[in-house]
């Protein structure tokens, strides 16, 4: 016999063995031969079709168990149940859709930023499976702090998706024109506080023999010529953290891995390129005028992060469309 059991997640309890009505319509999903229509249907293939928002509606679940997995688990939906994960950036864009994305897959995320009441207001939205810590990547102590807050909260870190970036701003090609202060804060954020959160990520990670590191690169790691000094070697540079750290955090268990997008429209990239909606689309025409987006992203990261993963290791997955595999200048195509 299954067992059903609700999740309170304000107080932290759970109740076992409770509502046998719905026990008995969930638990024989595969051939119940009777039904309570308020949950769901018999459909005419003769399949049976729950309703979880029905079911959330309706008794006023906040998270359901069956042998430890919740109810979208059972339905294919979980895939980071059980699972913490940290995500820097998450405030807003790929972040925020990322940490959403963790979130609906059954982790428990900790948005990290410096947008303190974004970061908050997208915590809270996401409900008690979120919370926001205010932190400075380049700033260890309050990287330190961050990584051990997961480890208070949950009592371990299982995904470190290092997403937080800056582009300097106004771009300047020339490189006689760039400032060495310009060239080292883009570094001190992109590169050193990707290095401080890998760093504090392996920290905890070591011990418990498992975790996934992920780092945010950029299409500009992969072809010259396509950002600003700063912002290309900061992408390089992390890049080549990956896959050192890959090769020593391998033996202990440690998968560490790498996204690199192409441009993705946002007010943050088009203010960057001074460009309107307009003047951005030219960036998709080598891939049919397909817009690439941040949950094409918060897939990629999904995927990393998950157990169809487990063998991942070192990769840097450019999504890109293609981008930075052709020359669409001069090309037969």
């Amino acid at each position: 016999m299954y067992s059903l059991s609700r999740r309170d997640s304000r107080k932290g309890e759970t109740e076992r063995n409770w509502y046998n009505a719905v026990e008995n319509t969930f638990f024989r999903v595969t051939g119940v031969p009777t039904t309570p229509k308020v949950f769901g249907k018999v459909t005419a293939d003769g399949h049976f079709c729950l309703s979880l928002v029905q079911i959330k509606k309706t008794i006023g679940l906040t998270r359901w168990d069956l042998r430890g997995k919740p109810l979208n688990g059972i339905l294919g939906g979980s895939i980071l149940e059980g699972k913490v994960a940290i995500i820097t950036g998450g405030s807003r864009g790929m972040g925020e859709c990322t940490a959403r994305h963790f979130a609906k897959h059954g982790a428990q995320v900790i948005i990290a930023d410096v947008l303190d009441d974004l970061g908050q207001a997208v915590a809270q939205d996401i409900g008690p499976s979120a919370q926001y810590v205010h932190c400075d990547i380049s700033n260890e102590s309050e990287m330190s702090n961050l990584v051990d807050t997961a480890i208070a909260q949950h009592g371990k870190l299982d995904i470190m998706f290092n997403n937080a970036g800056i582009l300097d701003k106004p771009m300047k090609p020339n490189i006689v024109d760039n400032e060495k202060s310009t060239f080292e804060h883009v570094l001190s954020i992109n590169t050193v506080g990707t290095f401080l959160a890998t760093k504090h990520a392996a920290r905890v990670m070591i011990p418990q023999r498992g975790g996934c590191i992920i780092n945010t690169g950029s299409c500009v790691s992969v072809l010259g010529g396509l950002s600003s000094h700063a912002y290309v070697c900061s992408k390089f540079a992390v890049v080549g953290l990956v896959k050192n750290a890959a090769v020593e955090l391998g033996k202990h268990g440690i998968r560490v891995n790498c996204i690199s997008p192409h441009i993705i429209r946002t007010d943050l990239v088009k203010g960057f390129l001074d460009l309107d909606d307009e003047g951005i689309e030219k960036y998709y025409k080598h891939f049919g005028g397909k817009v690439l987006k941040s949950q094409d992203i918060a897939d990629a990261a999904l995927y990393l992060a998950s157990d169809d993963a487990g063998y991942v290791s070192g990769h840097h997955l450019v999504v890109d469309g293609g981008y930075t595999i052709g020359n669409y200048d001069y090309g037969i195509f």
